[in-house]
């Protein structure tokens, strides 16, 4: 019961919902309404489904010079955290707007699950690219 009041308490740090500007290299920013308890992986799905130079791409977001991790979310990174000076009876501020860098690339990373074997493949490759002359 204690973990939960103080879940409730995390919670109420938290604006509901805020603006995500997302920077493209070129163009107008996309703007997209998140939680900030949604994932990072569910803002890149949001990304792809929304802005068509995303669709079947890799996509980085950066956000103060951090790449954000799909596994994360984004009150992990302190986004959407609502700052209140607890002496004021004044109206919550709405929340300000949050840029995040997004870099798309025809890149598909492995999964992370999976062994590392590129090394071991480039060894193999140059060896019988040895072999070969």
């Amino acid at each position: 019961m204690n973990q939960e009041h103080q879940h409730q308490q995390q919670q109420d740090e938290y604006y509901e919902s805020i603006d995500l500007h997302i920077r493209w290299n070129e163009g107008q920013d996309l703007i997209i309404k998140a939680s900030p308890f949604d994932s990072i992986f569910d803002i890149k799905e949001k990304i792809r489904q929304t802005a068509s130079q995303a669709q079947n791409k890799h996509v980085r977001l950066i956000r103060n010079g951090r790449i954000l991790e799909e596994n994360r979310r984004l009150s992990d990174y302190g986004v959407g955290k609502l700052i209140r000076d607890t002496n004021s009876k004044q109206k919550v501020p709405p929340p300000p707007p949050v840029y995040i860098h997004c870099s798309v690339s025809d890149y598909i990373p492995p999964p992370r699950s999976s062994k590392p074997t590129a090394k071991s493949s480039f060894t193999s490759n140059s060896t019988s690219t040895n072999n070969v002359s």
